[in-house]
């Protein structure tokens, strides 16, 4: 009877050796996924901070080229204003 015990005891332990050895396999692969992943949202982001600077100096590049135009825009209009100036006191000098 002892001996019976004993073999219904490492029957019972095989089974559970197997179960455990299958639920490593398992958590084994869904961990090599995960890195995976984690991997590819790690390239995807370093992917995006170098769009993000490039974005970033093209904005840059285009709101100096923005100011510049306005500053030619504003430097263009006052002359224009001078020489509107100058006419209407021409006039005036005339009569």
């Amino acid at each position: 009877m002892h001996t019976h015990t004993l073999e219904t005891q490492n029957a019972e332990l095989q089974e559970q050796s197997g179960r455990l050895e299958t639920l490593y396999r398992e958590k084994t692969r869904q961990l090599t996924d995960t890195v995976h992943r984690l991997q590819e949202l790690a390239d995807a982001s370093e992917e995006l901070l170098k769009e993000n600077t490039l974005l970033k100096v093209l904005l840059n590049i285009l709101r100096e080229r923005d100011g510049r135009d306005a500053d030619t825009r504003d430097t263009d209009g006052k002359e224009e204003e001078g020489q509107d100036t100058d006419k209407r006191e021409g006039k005036c000098e005339a009569s």
